[in-house]
């Protein structure tokens, strides 16, 4: 669910020492980016095909969102953040330099060093993916750092208290999602998480503090791959 320090720690260096504190993407850029993400998500949580080329496709089409005022560390934060639980390889590259003197009367000497040095990039993911929707969101609604920042002291022996706190946290400082029928799908992942991550069991109102929340009432679904495509999938491109 939440990002602790031990399950997603790229994720929290992008959020809270890159971008600044009201940084947000744009409200205007959701339908687009819900378009990249959906698909994504359907091959890497549901196993419906390749995830190292649907992650490529997926990063192609954030990288040429052009026309809704989204910056190019935002769009790398989200590509950064979809990259979580997945490896695909990387490739180095390497310099080579040498030197050569010519020195005496008759006498040619030389020497030259020839080095070089690469390393490749893989994913990691220790982290539940439910995670992913929940953040993506709250940045429908300016909060793109609140999860990350209310999650951020959770370890993996957190106490369900803890967990719990920190889901308050996340609709506490993002008043503008409540309402929105957002909430309540946020407050369902964060439920099926809780329970995934920390054997917890919650009611999503522990979360929002109320009763009913929410113009769409969400059932937590059974299977991860339906979950996340209707989180994502529903809410961006419908």
């Amino acid at each position: 669910m939440f990002p602790a320090r031990f399950s997603l720690p790229s994720l929290l260096v992008v959020f809270l020492a890159i971008y600044p504190a009201y940084s947000q993407v744009p409200d205007q850029c959701a339908d687009q980016i819900g378009a990249c993400v959906g698909p994504f998500v359907m091959v890497k949580e549901a196993g419906l095909g390749d995830v190292c080329s649907a992650f490529q496709t997926f990063s192609s089409c954030v990288n040429g969102i052009s026309d809704c005022g989204i910056s190019q560390q935002q769009k790398q934060m989200l590509i950064s953040e979809m990259s979580s639980g997945i490896s695909c390889g990387g490739t180095g590259t390497g310099t080579s330099t040498g030197t050569g003197t010519n020195t005496g009367t008759g006498t040619n000497t030389g020497t030259g060093t020839n080095t070089g040095t690469g390393s490749g990039g893989s994913g990691s993911g220790l982290n539940d993916p439910l995670f992913t929707a929940v953040v993506l969101l709250f940045s429908k609604h300016g909060c793109l750092q609140v999860p990350s920042q209310c999650s951020s002291s959770l370890t993996v022996s957190s106490d369900c208290g803890a967990v719990r706190t920190s889901g308050q946290c996340m609709f506490n400082d993002c008043p503008k999602i409540k309402g929105t029928g957002d909430d309540q799908r946020a407050a369902d992942l964060l439920v099926q998480s809780g329970k995934n991550t920390f054997g917890c069991t919650f009611e999503s109102n522990e979360f929002t503090g109320n009763g009913s929340i929410g113009v769409l009432q969400r059932p937590v679904w059974e299977s991860l791959g339906l979950l996340l495509a209707a989180a994502l999938v529903k809410k961006f491109l419908l």
